[in-house]
This record gives C-alpha cells, structure tokens and sequence, in this order.
C-alpha cells in the first residue's frame, strides 16, 4: 500500500478502528483470526516464565493492513466496541460536568482614555 496516495478520510477511518482495536482483548482478537492473519497481525513472545505475550504489529497495522481486515476484526467485536465507545461518552459526561466555567477571571475593565496633554478624558 502506498500510504502517500491513500484517502485522507481513509487514513482517518484506520486511527479510529486501531484506536478501538488498542482497548479490545488482544487475546480474543488473536483467537478470531486465521493463522495467516494471526502471523502478521501479531507478535508472540514467550518469557522467562513460559508465559505466551501477545502483541499486536502496530506498522502493519497501520501501513499494511487493508481496510477490510480492519473492518472485519472491528465487526467481529463490535459489542465491545460499543461498550468502549458508550464509556467514552460517559467519561467526557463526567468531564463536562467537573469543569466549572472559568467566569471569574474576567475582570471588569474600565479603560482609562487619556488625551495627549496627560489628562483623563
């Protein structure tokens, strides 16, 4: 993909789903995909503990990735996407109500008009 030649409503479409696909379970989009997917889509580690990370290719992600597998790991967990999406809007709710207007710092300005002899007009 060239990404220089890519629609910018395109290019703003992919940051909205990977900002979604960022808050989903890694582990539950792992095991939705196809083996082929999985292998380019994802990373996995294992650590000194014999425990298996998961991590998604973020460059592939967003500079390989069509629009389409994006689509589909988005409508293959779009109940948990709504429910990020419905507390998104309860947080910003919340912030709306927690921000009191700042009505206090503006002050009552009497300007003082001074004519060129030095006195108040």
């Amino acid at each position: 993909m060239n990404f220089r030649l890519q629609n910018p409503q395109d290019i703003v479409s992919r940051m909205i789903l990977l900002g979604y696909i960022r808050r989903l379970d890694y582990n539950k989009v792992y095991d939705s995909l196809n083996a082929h997917q999985q292998k380019k889509m994802f990373y996995k580690f294992t650590d000194d503990n014999d425990k298996v990370e998961i991590d998604i290719n973020w460059e592939y992600m967003f500079f390989e990735a069509t629009m389409f597998e994006l689509e589909t790991i988005g409508k293959n967990f779009l109940e948990d996407i709504e429910k990020i999406d419905s507390q998104d809007k309860n947080d910003i709710e919340k912030l709306k109500k927690d921000i009191k207007p700042k009505s206090n710092l503006v002050a009552d300005i009497k300007p003082k008009l001074v004519g060129l002899d030095g006195k108040e007009l």
